[in-house]
């Protein structure tokens, strides 16, 4: 009994021992879209007359935005690498096209993007 007692207490002391285990996530290199606007003349377009910009990651779904309401228009930053749709806010009679990019680690950390504005 006393034996069936100490095997009992060896498994259960096993179960619930645990290894402290750490794992290095290797740095994530980050990156910045600034956005440019031009119109079909390919004049240049101030980006603040547009809403806002975004940048959708086709690969996870999710979306970026530029701190337009921190003044910073056409500004989207902390992306990680990935393939973009880089898209603008239409307004009521105007907006932007929009324009697929892929960055890739070891690309420049600031990319430039120019739509082309439209306004009816």
């Amino acid at each position: 009994m006393k034996k069936l007692l100490y095997v009992a207490f060896a498994i259960f002391s096993f179960a619930f021992t645990t290894k402290n285990v750490s794992l290095e996530v290797p740095a994530q290199e980050e990156f910045e879209i600034i956005v440019s606007l031009v119109d079909r003349s390919g004049n240049k377009v101030s980006t603040n007359t547009l809403s806002g910009y975004y940048a959708y990651n086709i690969e996870t779904n999710q979306y970026y935005y530029d701190d337009y309401y921190y003044g910073e228009s056409g500004v989207i930053s902390n992306l990680p690498a990935g393939s973009y749709r880089i898209g603008a806010y239409d307004g009521y009679f105007d907006g932007a096209s929009s324009e697929f990019i892929t960055i890739t680690e070891g690309s420049d950390e600031t990319v430039g993007v120019t739509l082309q504005y439209w306004v009816e």
